[in-house]
């Protein structure tokens, strides 16, 4: 997905605000993603809200299920 493709190599959280977003429609939203990785596996974890959300508890929310996710792809 597009929406994502900032953080596809990052493993820093990437936030985009209004104006910032690539897409017309989400020009009122603000973007909180993250990629994970597992060897050849990987992908994004994102939320997309409003431009006064707490971007505090979404950078922890996204990075928990990014670890989340990692943690299940490690017991495959």
């Amino acid at each position: 997905c597009d929406l994502l493709e900032p953080t596809r190599h990052k493993r820093s959280v990437c936030i985009t605000i209004g104006d910032e977003n690539p897409f017309e429609e989400l020009r009122q939203c603000s973007v909180v993603a993250v990629s994970y990785r597992f060897g050849e596996f990987g992908g994004s974890v994102g939320v997309i809200g409003p431009t006064r959300m707490s971007y505090e508890y979404m950078v922890a929310l996204v990075g928990y299920v990014a670890r989340a996710v990692g943690d299940v792809l490690v017991r495959q």
